[in-house]
């Protein structure tokens, strides 16, 4: 349809009014985007802070973590040096004590050994004297046989010659 004039101040209006609500919506809509926008900020802001908040107090664990494994790391180094110092200082006293006591038992040794060798010297000395006394004793015995053979020949003899005296008689 075609418009008059006449109604052509009508229709501006009409245009004005409906342009007028289009602005109001635009208005709003920017109005309620620019709230959306601030509120989302206002919550990533929250979000930030906490995440820092967050990263902060883990740091200060972590920190923490971090000063008691060194405290433990130093702890634990001294107390091996002190088991390595304590150890050095047994062994040291058992090796003494080892030392000593087999230097004992050498020196028993030793002396069951001169003694020994003593009581075998003297054994050999008696077993020598012994040899010969018993060898005396045998030169001894063989003379005393050979007395005995000897005078046993002398009594047959006499007797024989008492025999034949008594027969020519």
């Amino acid at each position: 349809d075609t418009l008059t004039i006449p109604q052509l101040p009508q229709f501006c209006e009409s245009i004005q009014d409906l342009l007028a609500g289009y602005v109001e919506t635009v208005k709003s809509f920017v109005g309620t985007s620019q709230s959306n926008v601030a509120s989302a900020q206002h919550q990533e802001a929250q979000r930030r802070q906490k995440a820092a908040a967050a990263l902060r107090q883990l740091f200060v664990q972590v920190t923490g973590v971090c000063k008691d494994y060194v405290r433990l790391k130093a702890d634990v180094h001294a107390a091996l040096v002190e088991c390595k110092r304590a150890l050095a200082g047994h062994l040291q006293d058992m090796l003494m004590e080892y030392k000593a006591v087999t230097d004992a038992q050498s020196a028993q040794v030793q002396r069951e050994l001169f003694t020994r060798d003593s009581q075998l010297d003297i054994t050999s000395t008696e077993l020598q004297r012994s040899h010969s006394a018993l060898r005396q004793t045998e030169g001894t015995v063989l003379g005393l046989q050979q007395q005995i053979k000897a005078l046993r020949e002398e009594h047959v003899a006499e007797m024989s010659t008492l025999e034949e005296r008594h027969q020519v008689q």
